[in-house]
């Protein structure tokens, strides 16, 4: 960490991205075996109010013909199975990392009710299904997706990296973290065997990836880049030159059939920020993103950085990075295909009685509070800093960005700019400054070519 002028300013919050690849904390694998105590119960005060959220963009209504997705990512949804509801669990939930994970039912119910008034064809699921890979934690949440299924809504997921071969799976009782079963690929795709795998007209030798017939001449190729292999899990995502090959076929019998193509991830192919790379983007990522280009696949749909950020490549090529369910707003997406060919890409805030904005606030001031040090600055400053970084953090996260003159007329961005000009959180604070796009919660209708014959 570099000093910055004339001060010694030790900083070793990273506050945005760095939440996004951890699912929650628990004991290490030695106090777990020391005898259950009592901890202390931490309240989030949920009473602080959430700032007003409406929608940025309104699709057309829905026309015959036309092909409506939904998408939600990251739910880490952990059953209750696994849990008397101890302290213990409910501060590890409370800790996931600036998400609602102690109301994660909840929002997903409330997701399941709201999102039927859109009238959707399909429900995209791009990974990190579990917490930590528990294998309940997978059987509810294919339960929770038959519901969708009776309702006619074709149901679509991918593993995250959270969700197979995980060495951290837990079950939390008594105030103890026990180890639980966790899920190989083999039973991943059982599992979830009515959710992508049965129905896949392609499948992929090589990894869990595999084509989905959308209906109205559109396929989705659900790519699966996570690294779990021989239980070398690993938080970014890599394609095998067998997995691409795989892809490149697909796509030449698209152009043979004369249909359109999606993909979906979990991991992304493009950066959404120089700083987050290794560990969030695909390994050569830019280069499946070309290849889809020249065969006229227009859009990506990932999620993995817990964030809602889009990001575009010359303009004919859109990845949608979407948020976690579970993090305020509580955004899913709405991907619109129209008959012509014509695609938007909207979000819906998720309406629940939880306060999700009260735990993301409480997570990104403990991470500030618990890391934040220094010498040389007055309380006054350090509190103008430290709410500057919050409320930027938390707007990054939801995906709606105030113009950078606003930001640049605050106290504690200025106080930033002059205390810790090389620090690297003011490095990342001005990659936020500096994105052209303020509102990343839509994508504006573009055309989706059709492959030709």
């Amino acid at each position: 960490m570099k000093q910055a002028r004339n001060k010694t300013i030790i900083i070793t919050a990273i506050l945005c991205m760095a939440l996004g690849l951890s699912a929650c904390q628990l004991p290490s694998a030695t106090d777990k075996q020391d005898a259950a105590e009592e901890p202390e119960l931490y309240l989030v005060d949920e009473s602080v109010a959430a700032p007003e959220w409406t929608d940025s963009y309104t699709a057309e209504p829905k026309q015959v013909g036309d092909l409506r997705i939904m998408q939600i990512s990251d739910p880490h949804y952990y059953s209750l199975r696994l849990t008397d509801q101890c302290t213990l669990y409910q501060n590890a939930m409370v800790s996931a990392a600036g998400r609602d994970a102690l109301h994660i039912g909840e929002i997903l119910d409330a997701f399941f009710d709201q999102m039927q008034q859109y009238a959707p064809d399909v429900l995209i699921v791009s990974g990190d299904l579990s917490m930590n890979g528990e294998k309940a934690s997978h059987e509810d949440f294919a339960a929770y997706l038959r519901q969708f299924e009776k309702k006619g809504i074709q149901a679509l997921v991918i593993p995250g990296n959270h969700d197979i071969n995980s060495q951290s799976p837990w079950e939390i009782r008594g105030n103890r973290a026990i180890p639980t079963e966790n899920v190989t690929p083999e039973e991943f795709e059982q599992i979830y065997a009515d959710f992508g795998y049965n129905e896949a007209i392609y499948r992929d030798a090589d990894s869990l990836s595999y084509v989905a017939d959308l209906g109205k001449n559109c396929w989705a190729i659900m790519l699966d880049p996570s690294i779990y292999k021989d239980g070398n899990v690993k938080p970014g995502g890599i394609l095998s030159k067998e997995t691409r090959d795989w892809v490149s076929g697909v796509l030449e019998e698209a152009k043979v059939q004369g249909v359109r193509v999606i993909s979906t991830s979990h991991q992304n192919l493009l950066v959404h920020n120089e700083n987050f790379i290794s560990g969030y983007t695909i390994v050569d990522g830019v280069s499946l993103v070309e290849k889809y280009i020249e065969e006229g696949v227009a859009i990506n749909l990932s999620g993995h950085l817990h964030c809602m950020h889009t990001v575009d490549r010359r303009g004919v090529f859109y990845e949608v990075a979407m948020e976690s369910i579970s993090v305020w707003p509580n955004l899913y997406g709405q991907l619109d295909i129209r008959e012509d060919g014509t695609l938007s890409f909207s979000t819906h805030a998720t309406i629940h009685s939880s306060n999700s904005y009260a735990y993301m606030l409480d997570s990104t001031n403990r991470t500030l509070g618990s890391r934040f040090s220094e010498e040389g600055l007055t309380e006054d400053e350090i509190s103008a800093m430290r709410d500057f970084v919050v409320q930027m953090n938390i707007a990054y996260f939801a995906g709606r960005l105030e113009p950078a003159e606003v930001y640049e007329k605050d106290r504690g961005y200025l106080l930033w700019k002059e205390k810790a000009p090389d620090s690297r959180n003011f490095e990342f604070i001005e990659s936020i400054m500096q994105e052209t796009c303020r509102d990343h919660t839509y994508i504006a209708p573009f055309r989706l070519e059709q492959q030709n014959k």
